[in-house]
């Protein structure tokens, strides 16, 4: 779980960190991308620990 607060964290800040939050396209891309990405992780940590021994 921790990888994916430092992932989430990354995408939300990089913007601001690299100076083109300016960019809105650009901004909004990195946003929804960490929004998907712990999305889906999330879903895959949950489905791991809900049934550990089918993802042999």
């Amino acid at each position: 779980m921790v990888r994916l607060s430092r992932i989430f964290s990354w995408l939300m800040v990089s913007p601001w960190l690299l100076q083109f939050a300016a960019n809105m396209n650009a901004m909004w891309t990195y946003v929804v991308l960490g929004v998907l990405v712990t999305t889906v992780s999330a879903w895959a940590l949950w489905d791991y620990r809900r049934n550990p021994h089918a993802h042999v």
